[in-house]
């Protein structure tokens, strides 16, 4: 018996472990409830090693291989039940890497509409499409209003550097970010530069186009942004469309965080994303604020999002 459970008494258990549950989420695509079942198999193991062998000194660390399996069995199932609850409430439920896959087929497929010649209507859903998705993961996903009343040189500001901003600063926007959260504004990724500066374009020959709410409802004009409801709404539709599951922009949320939590658990990129999705303590309402500071906190939030998702979208 011995030699069969020396590996259960290695010193990194609960390193391999860790990476085990790595492998399990990202390779093998198991929901967590299934990585719950698997890690607690390890701890049971685990335990009946320990209560049989010498053990005294891994159990003297701190933490111990056993007590990190069983932190990491917790989060699995504190997950496992997030996941659940939003598949019985809203029924559907992405990872984050599924919604980064959505954004690159949608963006594949208005290259082939280019490419085909196709119509111009159709050519300009697919831009909206686009637009809409990478504003929605390429940055952590924001409250649900945020996105939805973007307006052109309000709101959403062209930089001199010819990149784009978010600029939630004044209240005149009816931004509940805005009022309830203090004043903020940060840079947008580059990555974000090249689609809104198409999709942007689409509103310059129109008259109020230069201050267009750029997600305004199809039959109206640009006055005026969707309503709540019908944004959630159009934004499920814009999932099952590229990805075939229907999300909402709560969930999406929701998806991030889960996201984050299993890759990381830096203080700082967590404060960061924290701060862009405006989870952040208020902060006094004042027009004398430090944008560079938003800048700051905000960058690491995109860039661990956007190194992350790299890869899957070269595959």
């Amino acid at each position: 018996m011995g030699d069969s459970l020396e590996f259960m008494l290695r010193p990194d258990l609960g390193d391999i472990a860790q990476e085990y549950v790595q492998w399990l989420q990202t390779t093998q695509r198991c929901k967590f409830s299934t990585i719950a079942n698997y890690i607690n198999g390890l701890v049971s193991v685990t335990s009946y090693a320990y209560a049989n062998m010498e053990s005294d000194a891994l159990l003297a660390m701190e933490p111990s291989p056993l007590s990190q399996l069983v932190n990491l069995r917790s989060q699995a199932e504190k997950a496992s039940k997030t996941q659940q609850m939003y598949e019985k409430r809203i029924g559907g439920w992405l990872e984050w890497e599924d919604v980064q896959k959505a954004r690159v087929a949608a963006t594949k497929k208005l290259d082939d509409a280019a490419q085909r010649g196709g119509t111009p209507t159709s050519k300009c859903k697919l831009l909206r499409d686009c637009c809409a998705l990478s504003l929605l993961s390429l940055i952590p996903p924001d409250r649900v209003g945020c996105i939805r009343k973007l307006r052109l040189g309000h709101t959403l500001k062209k930089k001199e550097s010819g990149d784009w901003m978010i600029d939630l600063s004044k209240q005149r926007d009816g931004h509940k970010t805005s009022r309830f959260y203090g004043p903020f504004a940060a840079s947008l990724p580059v990555q974000l530069t090249p689609i809104l500066d198409r999709y942007s374009q689409l509103f310059t020959c129109e008259f109020g186009g230069d201050a267009a709410y750029i997600f305004h409802p199809p039959q109206s004009g640009f006055d005026r942004p969707m309503e709540g409801s019908s944004w959630s709404q159009w934004v499920g539709r814009l999932f099952k469309r590229h990805a075939g599951v229907a999300i909402a922009p709560k969930t999406l949320r929701s998806i991030f965080i889960t996201w984050l939590r299993s890759n990381t658990s830096a203080p700082e990129i967590l404060k960061s994303a924290a701060h862009a999705q405006k989870h952040s303590e208020a902060r006094q309402a004042s027009d004398d604020y430090d944008q560079q500071a938003d800048d700051r906190l905000v960058k690491a939030a995109y860039d661990l999002s956007l190194i992350h998702i790299s890869e899957p979208t070269r595959r």
